[in-house]
């Protein structure tokens, strides 16, 4: 269902530009009625030009400021970010909201930030030096100097600890460096992060002329292998997605109802599919709209005709797809029982297959 969730292009802030600025993953120009190459520029809009890039090139280095936020902002929807003035004190305004929150000694008074150091016995800095900069560095290496018994606490407080601490908003890849401490860490810590966090199962179709089955691709199957089915069987959120740039599927191995299977969809405060901080919506409940309210409202250019066989479509995929979840149920169990295998997870890949084979948006 790509075409039902549309993507922005994004990119990285180029170094040097005459006339574009960059998204995280893809280009974006600036309009060029409102941005000249820069050699047409006076100095001092050279150097407002060069301010405003080097303001958005540390916002776009931020992994917590949303790539949206940077490109779609109260007051101008739907346009690239000129380097006008407002925009860079927007940009401004968006790091110094993500500095108070990555820092909350950002907003300690410096009689709050006093009393702290006095609480742990921490000299006070240049006590007659009224620069708050200097007490919060003093906190902060006394932070990153702190120990803590973490493995003296019971098992189930440490257990409660790896739910926050491993669970991840972005996709990943590998192991955390959380997990490589020591042994007992990672023996105890990797079911959890294996447990609640998304991973991406990517697959293609065979290229064998005998067979045209839907199989997991070669990196990802080499990353099942890595990992071993002792963890493999920990697996619960995968992200499926038969190829760019269509959205992918999140699928939740634990319930076995493909109608609650969920894509990006645009939210409410304009946030992209591509976004980390997306909305998603079950493919039961886009349905349940579409008879409600009828496609027009998502798809315009349907005729009523087409309207209807895009819902019998609908729903003959979910049927199709939810035989594949059958026997990955009969296969691997169900519910908080499941334990998934490699095998496993390649009839969910065939079930999805069924299902965009049967959309007809493969």
């Amino acid at each position: 269902m790509s075409h039902l969730s549309p993507i922005a292009t994004r990119g990285t802030l180029a170094e040097n530009t005459e006339d574009h600025a960059s998204f995280a993953s893809g280009t974006t120009y600036y309009s060029s009625w409102s941005v000249l190459p820069r050699s047409q520029l006076s100095d001092v809009h050279q150097k407002r030009r060069r301010c405003f890039e080097e303001m958005f090139e540390k916002c776009r280095q931020r992994d917590t400021i949303c790539c949206c936020q940077l490109e779609i902002y109260p007051g101008f929807e739907w346009t690239c970010m000129d380097p006008s003035r407002d925009n860079y004190h927007i940009l401004k305004k968006l790091l110094r909201q993500n500095d108070l929150t990555r820092n909350s000694y950002l907003r300690w008074s410096r009689q709050d930030l006093t009393t702290a150091l006095a609480a742990r016995r921490i000299a006070i800095p240049d006590p007659d030096n009224n620069i708050r900069e200097v007490y919060r560095h003093a906190l902060e290496i006394a932070d990153t100097a702190r120990q803590f018994p973490f493995m003296k606490l019971p098992k189930d407080v440490r257990m409660v600890v790896y739910d926050y601490a491993l669970t991840y908003e972005m996709v990943q890849t590998s192991r955390p460096p959380l997990l490589s401490v020591c042994h007992q860490i990672r023996e105890e810590g990797s079911p959890t992060f294996f447990r609640v966090n998304e991973f991406n199962i990517r697959w293609e179709r065979s290229s064998s002329k005998d067979s045209f089955q839907p199989k997991i691709r070669r990196d990802t199957l080499q990353w099942l292998d890595m990992i071993g089915p002792s963890q493999v069987k920990n697996l619960r959120h995968l992200l499926l997605q038969n190829k760019a740039p269509a959205q992918p599927y999140r699928v939740d191995l634990s319930c076995g109802d493909t109608s609650t299977w969920s894509v990006a969809v645009r939210g409410h405060d304009h946030s992209l599919p591509s976004c980390p901080r997306k909305e998603f919506q079950t493919r039961g409940a886009i349905l349940a709209d579409m008879r409600k309210v009828g496609a027009a409202w998502l798809l315009p250019s349907l005729t009523s005709l087409r309207m209807t066989k895009l819902i019998k479509s609908m729903e003959e995929a979910i049927q199709r797809t939810q035989k594949g979840m059958d026997l990955f149920a009969d296969q691997c169990g169900h519910g908080k029982s499941v334990k998934p295998s490699i095998k496993g997870i390649e009839m969910v890949v065939r079930a999805f297959a069924a299902m965009m084979d049967s959309d007809g948006f493969d």
